[in-house]
Order: structure tokens, then C-alpha cells, then sequence
């Protein structure tokens, strides 16, 4: 007889700049849960080891070193807890976390692994924890690159006054001061994608094992990750241009205020001679 396939829920979430996984690995060592790191970046728990799996399910923790985190199998109550529970050991936290669901199955019926993408469901044919890995890997650079998709869409939309300033009044209405913020800020974000690209790269974890990367490359397109990486790249276009709009603006302000100066060098100076000849001349 047949077994019936058994359907539970994932999560992704990217909570901030990054998690220490070292000290996560000491917290749990403390607490007596055993655990593992699989090489530089992601370390893993067992649900169970912590009573958070759903019934009949595996369940398993996978905590990323960029700040994301996948959560298979857990309750939505064990889940909040696990992550307030790596709250603390997290930099740079956003204020709002970044998460994604999906839904898998375990059917010992089928013959590998697949992603179902219309039913958008995750079809596991046993509990494989380097093919679990796999897939959590493009789970989590999705949500790490869903932060960056918030961060820069905000970004843009908080300056869209700038291009609408230049066809409104030929000038960008903000002070040499304001300016200036809004150079570091877009600098800031244009800079904050480019530092980080490494994050969308093929995890090293598959150099080693790579009879796994089938699976990880399922869940890259599952996320769509190459055209959102694309569609990035363009905002970020955007904001490189504003940053160059914004630049030469503060340059031709700068200029001019020398231009001014100069000017009123040259008034001074020719007040002064035709004083002095007023005053040679009497």
C-alpha cells in the first residue's frame, strides 16, 4: 500500500545585515542543542532537538550568516520563537522582516525532489538534509534580495522630487546642505547591492557536493532570482543617475558661489583703485 504524502509549511526571512553564527553555535552548545555548520555560512538545528517540528514532521533550522533564516516544519508559534529567540544575535536588524512561504510535501511515492511550481509546493521524496539545504539556499537569497528590493524601491521613491524638481523649475529646490545628504544617502544604497553581490552567488557548499546544486538551481528559478537580480540592476541605474544628477548640481552650486566670489573680488578691487586714484588725485 501506498504511502500518502504529508504536507507541511516552509518560511524564509531575512531579518538583518547579518546573524553570528558563532555565537548562535555557543548559545545552542550552552543549551544543550546539537547542531551543525555546514561550511562558512549556515549553520543547522533539528527541530526536534528544540520541540518546535510539526507532528509527523522532520523538521529543520537553517540560519544563514547575511541575516536570513529558513524554518521547515515548524508551527507558526515555534517559529515567532525561534526568531525572537536569534533576535540577539543579529547586526544591523530592518524594521521589518522580509518573509516568504511556501508550501512542501514529503511523498515517499515519487522518485526525486522537485518544485511544483503551480501548485508553488516544494516535493521532497524523503528527509535528505543536503537536499533541504539546497533548496534553502536560494530560499534564503530570496528574501536577502527581497530586502534589497525594499530598501532601493524606497530609495527611489523617496527622490522622485528630484527629477520632478528639474522639469518643474530647471533646479534641483534644495539646499548645498540637503544636498549633500542626499548624495551620501544614494551612495549609500547604490553601494549597499554592489558590496553584496557575493550573496547571489553559488554557495561554496556545492563545490564540494555537487550532485546537490540540481536542486539548489530548482529553487533559483522557482524564485525567479535572475531576472529580479536584473530588475535590481536597473533600479539601481536609477539611482546611480540620480546620484549623478544630485552631484552635479551640488558642483554647479559650488561654482557658481566661487563664480560670485570671484566677482565680488574683482568689484572690491576696482572700488579700491578708483578710490585710490580719487584720493591721488586730490
Amino acid at each position: 500500500m501506498e504511502k500518502l504524502a504529508s504536507n507541511f509549511q516552509c518560511l524564509s526571512y531575512c531579518a538583518g545585515d547579518s546573524y553570528d553564527l558563532l555565537a548562535i553555535s555557543e548559545h545552542f552548545t550552552k543549551e544543550g542543542y546539537a547542531h551543525s555548520v555546514y561550511g562558512r555560512d549556515v549553520l543547522h538545528l533539528d527541530a526536534e532537538v528544540v520541540g518546535m517540528n510539526q507532528d509527523s514532521s522532520k523538521g529543520d533550522i537553517f540560519i544563514y550568516s547575511y541575516g536570513c533564516a529558513v524554518f521547515w516544519g515548524l508551527e507558526r508559534l515555534n517559529e515567532e520563537r525561534m526568531v525572537n529567540m536569534l533576535r540577539e544575535f543579529l547586526d544591523k536588524p530592518l524594521s521589518k522582516l522580509v518573509v516568504d512561504r511556501c508550501n512542501y510535501s514529503v511523498n515517499p511515492n515519487i522518485d526525486s525532489a522537485f518544485i511544483d511550481n503551480e501548485l508553488d509546493e516544494i516535493c521532497l521524496q524523503k528527509h535528505d538534509i543536503y537536499i533541504t539545504l539546497a533548496f534553502s539556499y536560494g530560499l534564503s537569497q530570496s528574501v536577502k534580495l527581497g530586502s534589497f528590493e525594499e530598501s532601493v524601491q524606497k530609495t527611489i521613491k523617496e527622490n522622485t522630487q528630484i527629477p520632478e524638481s528639474l522639469i518643474n523649475s530647471g533646479k534641483i529646490s534644495l539646499s548645498k546642505k540637503d544636498l549633500a545628504k542626499k548624495i551620501g544617502i544614494l551612495f549609500s544604497e547604490r553601494n549597499l547591492v554592489s558590496l553584496n553581490k557575493e550573496f547571489f552567488d553559488t554557495p561554496d557548499f556545492f563545490w564540494r557536493r555537487p550532485k546537490y546544486e540540481p536542486y539548489y538551481e530548482m529553487s533559483l528559478k522557482f524564485i525567479d532570482l535572475k531576472q529580479r537580480v536584473q530588475i535590481l540592476n536597473n533600479r539601481l541605474d536609477v539611482i546611480h543617475e540620480l546620484y549623478g544628477i544630485v552631484s552635479a548640481e551640488l558642483q554647479h552650486a559650488h561654482s557658481l558661489r566661487l563664480e560670485l566670489i570671484v566677482i565680488l573680488l574683482i568689484f572690491i578691487e576696482v572700488i579700491l583703485a578708483v578710490l585710490k586714484d580719487i584720493m591721488h588725485w586730490f
